[in-house]
């Protein structure tokens, strides 16, 4: 079957620093916060036994955090400069599943749990700012940077939920799902791990 399937997500990430660097994982901890973003694109499903299938694809996501509304001040006064702040940072990926999964049921309405891998593929980061400034006015600006992240990094996948066979052919899915990064995906000495949860809904077509 192939199919395509869209998933809201929550996203964040964890930071481990060393003992020179943990003060820089802590203070970003309290200035940091989780967004909502997303992970879309086309599976392939291929069905192994009775109740096993194997689930692959090509998804595009943005994972990521955002800063809390910061305010700030300056030595001199600057009448043109923003009074206060926040940053949504976007890290945009090329994911690659491989995921394997079992049916508790084998009727129309088929009940799963899931779990495999991901090779996530860095493409670009894009920081959206929106800045506030003393007249009431809003402003927003998006800045690109890619230095200092790895090329590739992969996440383990865990999920469970429900394949309902609307004919012979067509198939619909809600599957509520995890993500969490095996491994660091920046270069730098304090390491971050992305995570997520979200929701897959979609659809597969048999041929």
């Amino acid at each position: 079957m192939v199919g395509f399937t869209a998933s809201p997500d929550y996203c964040y990430r964890t930071l481990r620093g060393d003992n020179g660097t943990g003060w820089i994982a802590g203070s970003r901890d309290q200035m940091e916060m989780p967004k909502f973003g997303y992970t879309v694109g086309g599976r392939v499903l291929f069905s192994l036994l009775n109740r096993v299938s194997f689930e692959t694809g090509l998804l595009f996501s943005d994972k990521g955090e955002k800063n809390k509304v910061m305010t700030y001040y300056y030595l001199q006064p600057e009448p043109n400069a923003p009074v206060s702040g926040e940053h949504n940072y976007h890290y945009y990926h090329l994911d690659v599943p491989a995921k394997v999964n079992y049916y508790l049921t084998s009727s129309r309405l088929k009940f799963f749990v899931s779990g495999g891998t991901a090779v996530n593929i860095f493409l670009q980061e894009k920081r959206t700012s929106t800045l506030n400034y003393a007249d009431g006015h809003t402003e927003k600006r998006d800045a690109t940077s890619s230095p200092g992240f790895m090329n590739t990094s992969i996440s383990g996948l865990a999920g469970a939920g429900v394949d309902f066979d609307l004919n012979e052919r067509l198939r619909f899915r809600i599957e509520p799902i995890y993500r969490h990064a095996l491994v660091s995906f920046t270069s730098s000495p304090v390491k971050s791990y992305l995570h997520s949860a979200g929701v897959n809904w979609g659809v597969f077509l048999s041929f």
